[in-house]
């Protein structure tokens, strides 16, 4: 990934992962031999200590690590492009009694396209740097109570 272009998201809005995006063909089982659970536990060692802001992306790309196709691997690369990014950028916290801490929230409407479960998450800011973030997949809902 040295000389991979440069990105400003961790993730695709547009890419949806799932059990279709699997390998189909033979050529796509050539994908097995690549190192995704290697990247993705990385990515996520990562996500967890120091980089928060790439934990949605993580989260979506590890629920796929045990059928891995070939837009599971573009996922994975694509959060190693923003990493790539900012590797020579520091956090910095200076004393500013003015400085206050924000959160924010969002959520999808049965974005998994396999459950049909929704994924919501939240991060805190403090100087506009992430300083803790979550995501979590949400129970399913009965629809009927029959």
């Amino acid at each position: 990934m040295e000389n991979a272009y440069i990105i400003a998201t961790p993730a695709d809005s547009g890419a949806r992962l799932g059990k279709s995006t699997g390998p189909k063909t033979e050529k796509d089982m050539d994908m097995r031999n690549v190192p995704h659970k290697q990247a993705i536990e990385c990515s996520s060692f990562v996500a967890q200590t120091i980089r928060p802001d790439i934990a949605f992306a993580v989260n979506a790309v590890s629920q796929f690590s045990l059928n891995p196709g070939k837009p599971l691997w573009e996922a994975v690369k694509r959060i190693f492009r923003i990493l790539k990014e900012t590797v020579t950028k520091k956090l910095k916290y200076s004393r500013n009694p003015t400085d206050k801490l924000k959160g924010y929230s969002d959520a999808d409407w049965g974005g998994d396209p396999d459950s049909r479960r929704s994924t919501s998450e939240y991060v805190f800011t403090l100087q506009g740097v992430a300083i803790s973030e979550n995501v979590k997949k949400q129970p399913p809902v009965a629809l009927s109570s029959r």
